[in-house]
C-alpha cells in the first residue's frame, strides 16, 4: 500500500447528484473486491478537507479505476469540481476483501449509491461463473444507478423502488427465500 499521485481521466456527473471519477493508478491494479482506497486532493488543504476519504471501487481493470460517488458533504462536493488533468493522491488497497467463493449462488443486495460497491464483486464473481442475482433498490427513478455493466453481469435483476413499495422490507425478503443463495454481499 502506497500513495500515488494521479490524473484525473474524467469526472462527470451520471445522475443528478451522482459522480463518476476516473484514473490509472498503479499501485490499486492489485485490488481484490471488498477493499477500498482513500482519496486526497492537492487543494484538499486549503479547503479544510484535513482528511482523504475513503470511496470503493466501482470497477478496477488493469491500472484503470473508477469511483462512483454521491455528493453528500464538502470533501466530495470538492471532488465533483475537479477537472479532467486535475491530479490527485491515492492510498490503497485498504481493508480486507470479500471471499469469492467459486460455485456460489452468490446476490448483492445494495441500495442507492451503495450498489457502486458491488459492481466491482459482481463483475469478478461472474468471471469466476457464478450465476450473480442483483437485487438494487433506489428512491425513485431518478436515483437508479444500474447501467449495462450491471444488467451483463446480473444473471437476474430486481430493481426495486419505494414510489411502488416494490422496495418494501417484505418484497426483499421474499426475493432473497425464492432466490436462496448460498452466499450475500451487502
Amino acid at each position: 500500500m502506497r500513495v500515488e499521485r494521479t490524473a484525473l481521466l474524467y469526472n462527470y456527473e451520471v445522475k443528478p447528484g451522482y459522480m463518476l471519477m476516473a484514473f490509472r493508478a498503479d499501485s490499486l491494479r492489485d485490488a481484490r473486491p471488498g477493499q477500498f482506497l482513500s482519496v486526497s486532493a492537492p487543494d484538499a488543504l486549503k479547503e479544510g478537507m484535513l482528511l482523504r476519504r475513503p470511496f470503493t471501487f466501482y470497477r478496477l481493470d488493469g491500472n484503470l479505476v473508477q469511483v462512483m460517488y454521491k455528493i453528500v458533504g464538502e470533501g466530495t462536493r470538492l471532488f465533483s469540481s475537479l477537472e479532467t488533468g486535475a491530479e490527485i493522491d491515492v492510498l490503497g488497497p485498504k481493508g480486507n476483501a470479500f471471499p469469492i467463493p467459486e460455485q456460489s449462488r452468490p446476490l448483492l443486495l445494495a441500495r442507492g449509491v451503495g450498489l457502486a460497491s458491488l459492481v466491482f464483486p459482481g463483475e469478478t464473481l461472474a468471471k469466476k461463473g457464478c450465476e450473480v442475482v442483483t437485487v438494487a433498490g433506489f428512491k425513485d427513478g431518478n436515483s437508479d444507478l444500474v447501467d449495462g455493466g450491471v444488467e451483463g453481469f446480473s444473471k437476474r435483476l430486481y430493481k426495486l423502488f419505494d414510489g411502488d413499495g416494490s422496495s418494501a422490507p417484505e418484497n426483499v425478503e421474499r426475493i432473497l427465500k425464492e432466490e436462496k443463495p448460498t452466499v450475500v454481499y451487502t
